[in-house]
């Protein structure tokens, strides 16, 4: 596990390689991450908490790798400015409220059909100008 805020404000981050052993990510672990830039969160991570990734203005993509997440966090990236990418599990079914708020998201990857999507509760998360790519 990666625990409570044990990033947080890490300025001079600019990347990070999470393990392939890590299976959660507590809250605001990497909060205002001011540099980091791409996140890849591999398949065993099945938990991420509230502000895992909040005010990391330089964020540009995140891919989470485990398609048996269910939940994304109430305010997971918000304020994530640069963030354009953002790669989607399967399995989600709720989108927390302000998760992506404040971000510019062009793209969302994920292997869902479009009829499952319609299924998730995406509570405040516009996506009328997004592009979705379904069956990524």
């Amino acid at each position: 596990a990666i625990g409570e805020s044990a990033f947080a404000n890490c300025a001079d981050v600019k990347g990070i390689i999470i393990s392939k052993t890590v299976t959660d990510i507590g809250n605001r672990a990497f909060y205002k991450c001011s540099s980091l830039e791409n996140v890849i969160l591999p398949e065993k991570v099945s938990s991420v908490e509230f502000q895992c990734f909040y005010e990391c203005t330089n964020l540009k993509s995140i891919y989470i790798g485990c398609d048996q997440m269910v939940y994304i966090p109430i305010s997971f990236a918000n304020s994530c400015e640069s963030l354009e990418y953002v790669r989607l599990p399967y399995r989600v079914r709720i989108i927390g409220k302000n998760a992506f708020t404040g971000c510019n998201i062009k793209v969302i990857d994920t292997k869902m059909t479009e009829k499952m999507w319609e299924t998730v509760n995406k509570e405040n998360f516009d996506t009328a100008n997004i592009k979705i790519n379904f069956k990524q």
